[in-house]
């Protein structure tokens, strides 16, 4: 019989000793509840080019967890809407933007969304949940190889050098660089002091948060590295012990344009403004943030925890718990996570799962968090399929979760979850299920009867219109 877990445990305060084998119950229902949150991203997402409110939310906040026919919808409220730009050309191949000419937005996509426990949950449960769900992409998976798979410095994400804890000692002269003195040694020339610098993938990067390159990691001087005066290491350790990211998600997580009145500010600081209003609005309430997505969402729910918690969030749990996701960053980036005894990262991957190998270990990349590896192959409700699109699909993976018993024993479903929720948007299953294939449609692909006798596509309703959050 299952001891019960904390809910600090089930958030990995002990990086989920104990509770991956066997898969415990409430953790299992942990996983699941924050899959159909990243579902929900998929199920909403208007991805029909023809319409010109392509690449936003079909449902607005009020109603959204109705529509997209969440489980226990009403325990659960929207708080704000994400968006991040698509300016860069190579984020085509991720972002959707409409056809017509009188298109809601030609800069800007629909990234995601943070929800929180409703004040009546919230009361029964002691605490207030705060859950950030980033979307994933539509596109089939050539858009992997379009996206830049360098790694690009973290120093975005780092935080300021002047609120680190090295460096504060007085000493603020500034190197002919511009970078603050720590130790007043300044012999590094702006070459050696770009090499070093941490990076993420280029392609995530430009997404969340491209106005500013260094939001992400405190500032050098601020860091416990080199306060005492010792630059000796070579140029090729430094680099080797700067946290570095992928420079496509970075640029996802960071990149804003002025031009629209939707990305102004970056994914990054949209989060990061909704974050400190909640923390203040829920002040007196014990508090949990939990970051999730699916592939490219899962890559920047880990950007992002580690970017809340590396700024200032330290006080509270904060968790992502996330599924088939590409690398994020090097060994060093991990090792950054790894300072935060709040911030801990589960991923939840299939074995067979080509997308979770990259960008690779040929490049510095490495696996980021505790992992739950699962294996598809042992359900006996999914074909034998050699689609790696099925591999990855998100809805199968959950299916998959829910039976999962480890490697060794049979599979066996621990929790009432519809098998037919795996073909929601795919083939999946068996055919002796007698469940069409991606069968989740607006009716009528949203085409309606006007009065004038003609089809047309149908346009949101008033309080499903997409709307500036800043």
């Amino acid at each position: 019989m299952e001891t019960e877990t904390t809910w600090h445990e089930l958030l990995g305060s002990n990086n989920w000793e104990g509770l991956l084998e066997p898969l415990n119950l409430n953790l299992r229902q942990l996983i699941l509840r924050c899959g159909d949150f990243c579902q929900a991203t998929y199920d909403a997402f208007n991805n029909d080019q023809n319409s010109k409110y392509c690449g936003t939310s079909r449902y607005g906040k009020k109603s959204f967890f109705q529509k997209v026919m969440l489980e226990s919808a009403s325990n659960y409220k929207i708080s704000g809407f994400l968006y991040a730009t698509a300016r860069i050309s190579a984020l085509g191949a991720i972002f959707l933007h409409s056809l017509s000419r009188e298109a809601w937005d030609r800069e800007s996509n629909w990234i995601g969304y943070i929800a929180v426990t409703t004040d009546e949950v919230s009361q029964e449960l002691g605490r207030r949940e705060i859950y950030v769900a980033f979307r994933g992409t539509t596109r089939n998976y050539e858009w992997i190889n379009v996206l830049g798979a360098r790694p690009e410095s973290a120093d975005s994400l780092l935080r300021p050098k002047s609120l680190q804890k090295i460096g504060v000692n007085g000493d603020n002269s500034k190197s002919s660089n511009g970078d603050d003195g720590v130790s007043g040694d300044n012999s590094k020339n702006s070459k050696d002091d770009d090499e070093n610098e941490p990076k993420v993938e280029d392609g995530w990067f430009k997404i969340f948060a491209s106005s500013l390159c260094k939001p992400l990691l405190r500032p050098k001087s601020l860091q416990k590295s080199g306060v005492n005066g010792d630059n000796s290491k070579s140029s090729s350790d430094d680099d080797e012990n700067e946290p570095k990211v992928m420079d496509g998600w970075l640029k996802i997580y960071v990149s804003s344009n002025p031009n629209s009145p939707f990305t102004k500010l970056s994914a990054r600081e949209q989060l990061q403004a909704k974050i400190e209003e909640l923390r203040q609005q829920y002040k007196d309430e014990n508090l949990s943030i939990t970051f999730t997505g699916h592939s490219l969402g899962a890559s920047l729910a880990t950007l992002a925890a580690f970017d809340v918690v590396e700024n200032g969030v330290t006080d509270i749990p904060v968790s992502a718990i996330v599924f088939g996701s590409p690398q994020v960053g090097n060994k060093a980036f991990n090792e950054k996570i790894k300072e935060y005894s709040n911030l801990n990262i589960l991923h939840v991957k299939n074995k067979i799962d080509l997308i979770t190998l990259y960008p690779s270990a040929l490049l510095g990349y490495a696996n980021t968090g505790t992992e739950l590896v699962i294996d598809s192959r042992k359900s006996p409700s999914l074909k034998d399929s050699r689609d790696t699109g099925d591999w990855h699909n998100l809805q199968g993976m959950l299916h998959v979760v829910a039976g999962w018993n480890g490697e060794d024993k049979e599979f066996e479903l621990k929790v009432k979850r519809s098998v037919a929720l795996v073909n929601k948007s795919s083939s999946f299953l068996k055919d002796e299920y007698l469940i069409p294939g991606s069968w989740w449609v607006e009716k009528n692909r949203s085409m309606v009867l006007d009065e004038n006798g003609e089809w047309i596509l149908a346009p949101p309703s008033d309080e499903d219109l997409p709307v500036p959050e800043y």
